[in-house]
């Protein structure tokens, strides 16, 4: 299923948007999605953790959006 979410690439001087995607891709591939949209070229941590702002959870970049719970509406901040 597409999902509508923000994506908080502050901390790579990325800015923040929103973006279209499926939901059966894994965090690791949605960061690498959101990074080559923005063109951010800073080196990515170790792990492609992110946190999910509305539901104030942090998850690794194996897992699926889906298995995360994640829908449309959230927000997520890349670490």
């Amino acid at each position: 299923m597409y999902i509508e979410i923000t994506v908080d690439l502050t901390n790579y001087d990325g800015g923040v948007f929103d973006l279209r995607l499926s939901d059966y891709h894994t965090m690791k591939k949605m960061v690498e999605i959101a990074r080559q949209a923005k063109g951010v070229t800073k080196y990515q941590r170790e792990g492609h953790w992110v946190r999910i702002v509305n539901k104030n959870r942090v998850v690794p970049g194996h897992v699926s959006m889906a298995k995360c719970g994640i829908q449309t509406g959230d927000r997520l901040e890349i670490l």
